[in-house]
């Protein structure tokens, strides 16, 4: 079950019956969240899974509470990232109403989270069993379709494929670029992704156009074979403040063995050890993302050694197979019990 959109057909050539589910990830039209929980009721009741396994908060917490009114045994969760709703300007109220909901209807599933400051911040708010709860580091990345290449004998491009909302440090990332050119630093800087008009805080395509035409970056548009575009970029950055899982662009770029700068936030912290494979700087702050960025710019062995450490990272630590090989267990560990109220150790 899914929203619709231009991924849906990749799953039905795969072989999957699809089930189109009009859920908004940032709705906040009553009637329309409750006619999307009343849908996944109805198709839950249709359905009778053996197992349901939700992704992205909202549906985490739609499903969840689906699940547990209809007495399902079996309910796994992977947050891939918590969103806006755990952000500091949220309404305090909103935010406590959220902690609850969550620690009420996540009591007896497997919760699965994509880097260990999620899992610590769940476990000390008591949302869900600590002894249910998981962490499993990221969604994976295909190691044969992201393949390390050398650097480019050009002039160092710093890269940041993300979507076009300021969460994601866009803005700074333009800054920074501002001030590094006007030090005649040689350098490029490349956007690539989407405008989304319909999401709060969305960069529009007049700002990108407006950056271009003052000549601070590139805009490349957006990719679906993102494996053909991180082999022209030397160094790829994620200035984001926003609450990730555990970014699939490091990861894929990790794999292409490119270094990385990002901030110091959770996901990012995850994957990015300051100053073996990348660079982190602090959240919102552009003279970090110059200094990290002018640190690269002049140190062009220091970048080919990072790139080769991120590609070893990868093949141990985040390649497709084995975080697949994570969730299988975590599903032969449950299925066939009658009760998630022990700890998954116990089961066999």
């Amino acid at each position: 079950m899914s929203p619709f959109d231009e991924f849906t057909h990749f799953l039905q050539e795969d072989g999957f019956r699809w089930i189109e589910l009009p859920l908004k990830p940032r709705g906040k039209n009553f009637l329309e969240e409750l006619k999307s929980i009343l849908i996944i009721e109805s198709v839950y009741r249709k359905e009778r899974p053996d197992v349901v396994h939700h992704f992205t908060p909202k549906m985490v917490l739609y499903g969840s509470i689906v699940a547990k009114f209809l007495g399902f045994k079996l309910t796994y969760n992977t947050f891939t990232g918590l969103g806006k709703i755990f952000s500091d300007d949220v309404n305090k109220h909103i935010k406590l109403l959220v902690i609850w909901l969550f620690s009420y209807f996540l009591k007896n599933s497997i919760n699965i989270f994509q880097n260990s400051d999620n899992l610590e911040l769940f476990n000390s708010l008591h949302i869900g069993r600590p002894q249910n709860n998981y962490f499993i580091p990221g969604s994976g990345v295909d190691t044969k379709r992201f393949v390390s290449s050398p650097q480019p004998s050009s002039a160092p491009v710093f890269l940041l494929p993300t979507r076009f909302i300021e969460e994601k440090g866009i803005k700074f990332f333009v800054e920074a670029a501002r001030i590094l050119l006007a030090e005649k630093v040689n350098a490029r800087f490349v956007l690539v992704g989407r405008i989304e008009p319909d999401q709060p805080n969305s960069i529009t395509e007049k700002e990108i156009l407006d950056w271009v035409s003052e000549g601070i970056i590139e805009y490349w548009g957006w990719f679906n074979d993102m494996e053909a575009v991180y082999p022209k970029s030397h160094i790829v950055c994620l200035p984001t403040f926003y609450l990730e899982g555990l970014p699939k662009v490091l990861l894929e770029a990790a794999a292409c063995g490119r270094p990385m700068i990002a901030t110091d936030v959770p996901g990012c912290r995850e994957i990015v050890k300051d100053g073996y494979n990348g660079l982190l700087v602090k959240p919102k702050d552009v003279d970090s993302l110059v200094r990290a960025m002018r640190k690269l710019v002049d140190n062009p062995d220091l970048r080919t050694t990072m790139g080769m450490n991120n590609r070893a990272m990868v093949d141990e630590l985040y390649s497709n197979n084995l975080i697949f090989q994570k969730y299988l267990q975590l599903y032969h560990k449950a299925v066939g019990q009658e009760s998630l109220t022990g700890t998954l150790s116990e089961l066999p």
